[in-house]
């Protein structure tokens, strides 16, 4: 802080610079020391909530992120008594890492010299955005066929800043940070909520599919879909649903069945395939769109309510 503050002052960068308490700084950490008590992957791994808040790391994959929101970074206030020779200076709270957001608009901030309650300036109100996303292991969706009975629990992660760019879902990362404990309070019960608030986060890699692999077996219209979904692992099959059977049903509709129709084609020729019951009340073009997913595998059997013992085999 004192070495950004004379280079600051010496090359008259900020106007006003008197003291190196004016300045904020935010350290990004590298790296954590490689022992069990730094790292997490799951969420019995937090510290307990008496011990000492320390950095945490977590590797692993975006399975699901909020929009991004806004929240108030910074807060200014001033002392409003009038002959007090605080009144023309400013107090500054800043939003950090691990601390509560409404700590920094909270009202119970007073004057140092008088200990008068402070007003804010709500003109120099800072906004800033936010995300909050859940992060498994990487290695529970490598596994996740081998050992099907096992179930992993996401950890919470709070994204703020100029950290929101570049996360995307479906991407693995390596984020360092601090836990956050929020208690909500009901009528009945009380719940304390940990997650981890990013000091940083690396990109580590994401699953995708290789095109010069795809191209060898795949036809050219599915392999153009693929090259222009690449930025992300799951447009690929939201657009590949969204056209699927239009011939039969209009393109968007039905989607979340036609994903589903996709995904147990595809996993056909697996020893444990996917099955699909559909129930719904309107039955006029889910039959046509069951017919239509299932004259595209290899083998299929169709049973009219008129002939319930003998069906078509293909």
């Amino acid at each position: 802080q004192n070495i950004c503050f004379t280079a600051a002052t010496t090359l008259d960068w900020i106007p006003g610079l008197s003291s190196p308490s004016q300045l904020l700084l935010e350290l990004r950490l590298s790296s954590l020391p490689t022992s069990p008590g730094y790292s997490i992957t799951r969420q019995s791994d937090f510290p307990p909530l008496s011990s000492e808040p320390r950095f945490l790391s977590v590797t692993g994959v975006v399975l699901s992120a909020t929009l991004p929101s806004e929240y108030t970074q910074s807060a200014c206030f001033h002392c409003p008594v009038e002959g007090c020779s605080g009144r023309g200076s400013h107090y500054v709270r800043l939003h950090v890492a691990g601390s509560s957001e409404a700590a920094t608009v909270r009202p119970s901030v007073h004057c140092h010299i008088c200990s008068s309650p402070l007003t804010e300036d709500l003109s120099l109100r800072t906004i800033a955005h936010k995300m909050v996303v859940n992060v498994v292991p990487s290695h529970s969706l490598r596994n996740s066929l081998s050992t099907p009975s096992h179930r992993h629990q996401a950890t919470p992660i709070i994204i703020r800043g100029e950290l929101c760019e570049g996360v995307r879902v479906g991407g693995e990362y390596s984020v360092i940070g601090v836990p956050v404990h929020t208690l909500n309070e009901s009528s009945s019960r009380a719940f304390v909520y940990t997650r981890l608030e990013a000091n940083n986060v690396f990109h580590v890699g994401r699953a995708s599919i290789s095109v010069d692999e795809a191209k060898a077996v795949l036809p050219a219209p599915v392999t153009d879909i693929l090259s222009a979904c690449s930025y992300s692992p799951w447009a690929f099959s939201a657009t590949l649903a969204y056209s699927f059977a239009a011939e039969v049903v209009p393109p968007g509709a039905y989607h979340r069945l036609k994903l589903a129709l996709l995904l147990s084609l595809a996993s056909s020729s697996t020893p444990s395939p996917l099955h699909l019951l559909t129930v719904a009340t309107d039955t006029t073009p889910l039959p046509a769109l069951l017919l239509y997913g299932s004259s595209l595998a290899s083998r299929s059997t169709q049973l009219s309510s008129t002939s319930d013992l003998w069906g078509s085999n293909r």
